[in-house]
């Protein structure tokens, strides 16, 4: 819900805290890396589809927004 609300900034400071706790919430960081791309933050949003990518190399979620983003690993 985070990753849609209206307040990206807010939701991106609540990931990256989330994260800073605990960097194996892949889940965590795929929403981070949603709401980045949603602010036009691509460069960003790339840095961290590629970390989650490095953790679940199969991950489909990540896959796609990658290709979306079109870069690859």
């Amino acid at each position: 819900a985070l990753a849609l609300s209206a307040n990206g900034d807010a939701a991106i400071k609540v990931f990256r805290e989330s994260l800073a706790l605990d960097g194996t919430k892949t889940r965590v960081r795929l929403h981070l890396a949603l709401t980045l791309a949603n602010m036009g933050r691509l460069d960003e949003c790339r840095i961290e589809t590629l970390a989650v990518l490095k953790a679940e190399p199969n991950d489909e979620k990540a896959l796609g927004l990658l290709q979306a983003l079109g870069a690859s690993r």
